[in-house]
């Protein structure tokens, strides 16, 4: 962004150039610069990941695990949350101090990066006095403060400020802690990833034999039946040769017996297939129950995996 207006990132230009013009066109010929005098300050502006995915991309998917998301559109509210975000820089350390200001959508959670030159309004480079204060409590009560304007512009956007860690109790971490803490649980998501990725092929295979069985249950349930109705229009039959007197009665009784002794046996035999094919089926639905279940658990891994 350049003048508040949104551009695309001129990679021609280094930031570390645009500092030095800055501090070479502003700072005071009489100010003091040492050679561990910030002159650059970077500030990284955001909110709740999934709603800054939703001002960034609406409703359209996002797939974290492909190489290029180029399908995706950019949405004219993360647009209109830069513009604030910049405004609120320039009035905080001045546009003309700016000498840097990009809006990441590329990475898992869309957020702005702004490199400003601490300079006083006087012309010298202290972003102690930017930015901190006289003392440790001047400093964490100017930046509550800075936190606390900011949130007013995340506010408009339904992006609302956590709680404060002087009401909460939480305690920062330094970086080798935070990496520290970071590798255990990438090495825990690992195991559960792996975990999850051998249940799901197990499930697969479990299903696959489930579907079979369900599949030849319902193929002997179709011949049982249809044994069953050839069976019963064939008594029927004899039954009407019986009453017409077309046969010997003897014959078609004996005839009709083994039909029935057949017929009772088939109705056994169904009514045991149908049993099976119940709680096959059953089976069948609770497994894909499962395998939806971890893969609702790997996808989470995946998604928190770092």
């Amino acid at each position: 962004m350049a003048g508040g207006k949104i551009t695309a990132v001129d990679k021609s230009r280094r930031i570390d150039k645009e500092v030095d013009e800055i501090i070479k066109a502003r700072l005071n010929p009489n100010a003091r610069v040492t050679a561990i005098s910030n002159r650059a300050v970077l500030v990284v502006f955001g909110g709740n990941r999934e709603r800054m995915r939703e001002m960034a991309f609406g409703s359209q998917e996002v797939n974290e695990y492909k190489e290029t998301n180029g399908h995706l559109i950019r949405q004219p509210e993360i647009e209109q949350w830069a513009k604030d975000v910049y405004g609120f820089v320039c009035r905080e350390f001045g546009e003309e101090n700016v000498a840097s200001f990009i809006v990441h959508l590329d990475e898992t959670g869309p957020h702005a990066h702004c490199v400003f030159v601490p300079l006083t309004a006087d012309g010298r480079l202290c972003s102690k006095e930017v930015i901190g204060g006289k003392n440790k409590v001047e400093a964490r009560q100017h930046m509550r403060d800075l936190h606390i304007r900011f949130a007013e512009v995340n506010r408009r956007y339904g992006l609302d400020r956590g709680d404060d860690i002087h009401e909460t109790g939480a305690r920062h971490r330094s970086t080798a802690e935070y990496n520290r803490d970071l590798d255990r649980e990438n090495a825990m998501l690992e195991t559960l990833i792996d975990d999850n990725r051998e249940q799901l092929r197990q499930l697969d295979d479990q299903i696959r034999k489930a579907e079979k069985r369900v599949k030849g249950l319902t193929t002997m349930i179709a011949n049982l039946e249809r044994q069953e109705l050839e069976l019963n229009d064939e008594i029927a039959q004899l039954e009407a040769d019986i009453e017409n007197g077309a046969g010997d009665v003897s014959e078609l009784r004996c005839r009709i017996a083994s039909l029935e002794a057949q017929l009772e046996s088939t109705g056994q035999k169904l009514a045991d297939k149908r049993l099976k094919f119940k709680n096959a089926d059953r089976q069948l639905a609770e497994l894909q129950d499962e395998l939806h279940t971890v893969k609702e658990k790997r996808d989470t891994a995946q998604k928190n995996y770092h």
